[in-house]
């Protein structure tokens, strides 16, 4: 609506406003196919009207936006060329030059080059001015420093400094403040410490985000995982079955791939013989060569439907293993490993004198 009442008025920096408005809140509700065109609109006209700090906002989010949802390392270099060096000679705007930076970072990370989005996101925070550390949407530099932090220690560090300081700023109910906690229990990785961390912030977004159901799916699925990994099986099992329950109406796209999963990972424990049928869609999907994000979830969708299968002496289950390590590799979550120890664990079961 805003944006339509701007192309009425007919003034070009107003109109280009009014599309960086528009795609950020496209982009901020996961809609990244609608999000990309207006926020070239915005991008081009602020070009042509000599707009350069909204010219390098709106291509900072048109590279997140684009290259998550498909890699091209061209079009990411060309972009680079382009809008680097001119949003280091903005004056007056401190957020831009950091929020490229960091998505430049990121859109390196999901083609899988976390050397190169490490070298970003350091540069992310040293461009980020001390008078920015509060602020709200560059927090997120703080999380992506911790997600390519190599020593175990240091990323759990930053990663606790990074939720700490959006429950100071935020509250810790602030929909920011649970992700930053979420992804610092994901970065823990001994199950029995990240538990608690993943209980509060799961419990958090039940009683204050109930809408969000695509997020707690995501959630209650790792808890559900933490719980199979500390041996309690029957509660895992419950909570795989409440995750699914949850996002079992969700129709966005990342939701139904949690929900399928944790289904799956239900009917696993459950002993169920169905699990192949319900990951084949997903296996599908999933099958998209240049999305590593896709091909990790497939991965995990194999090697469940494998584990449901496992006989002694087959196949099937150490070739799955070493597919999901092989996509896994580039990851300092620690989900690959603990996933990666409950199967070796359950082949244990399955094979004792092996």
């Amino acid at each position: 609506m805003a944006q339509a009442e701007a192309r009425q008025v007919g003034y070009a920096p107003l109109e280009a406003e009014a599309a960086l408005a528009r795609g950020t809140l496209l982009l901020s509700l996961q809609r990244n196919v609608d999000a990309a065109p207006v926020l070239t609109e915005a991008r081009t006209i602020a070009l042509r009207e000599r707009m350069v700090p909204l010219a390098v906002e709106a291509a900072a989010r048109k590279i997140f936006v684009e290259q998550m949802e498909h890699a091209d390392p061209v079009a990411l270099e060309r972009d680079i060329a382009v809008f680097e060096p001119m949003s280091r000679g903005i004056v007056g705007d401190h957020i831009a030059h950091p929020l490229l930076l960091n998505n430049i970072g990121a859109a390196y990370m999901a083609a899988e080059q976390p050397a190169v989005a490490a070298r970003y996101f350091a540069a992310a925070r040293e461009a980020r001015p001390p008078s920015l550390t509060d602020n709200v949407e560059l927090m997120i530099i703080e999380s992506n420093v911790a997600m390519t932090t190599a020593d175990d220690a240091a990323r759990e560090r930053v990663a606790l400094a990074a939720w700490e300081g959006r429950r100071a700023l935020l509250g810790d109910s602030h929909l920011m403040t649970l992700q930053a906690g979420d992804m610092y229990g994901r970065f823990i990785r001994d199950p029995k410490r990240a538990l608690p961390i993943m209980d509060s912030v799961c419990a958090r977004y039940h009683h204050f985000h109930p809408d969000l159901r695509g997020e707690r799916v995501h959630c209650e699925a790792y808890r559900a995982l933490l719980l199979e990994a500390t041996g309690a099986r029957a509660a895992a099992t419950q909570t795989y079955t409440d995750a699914a329950a949850i996002g079992a109406t969700v129709g966005e796209e990342t939701a139904w791939l949690w929900t399928t999963l944790a289904w799956a990972d239900a009917r696993r424990l459950a002993g169920a013989a169905d699990v192949a049928a319900i990951v084949a869609p997903l296996i599908t999907w999933a099958s998209t060569p240049e999305q590593s994000w896709r091909r990790l979830h497939g991965a995990h969708a194999l090697l469940s439907s494998a584990l449901a299968r496992h006989a002694c002496g087959g196949r099937e289950l150490p070739e799955a293993i070493a597919a999901y390590r092989d996509v896994a590799r580039t990851l300092l979550l620690a989900e690959p490993e603990i996933r990666l120890a409950v199967a070796g664990r359950e082949d244990e079961l399955v094979c004792p004198d092996r």
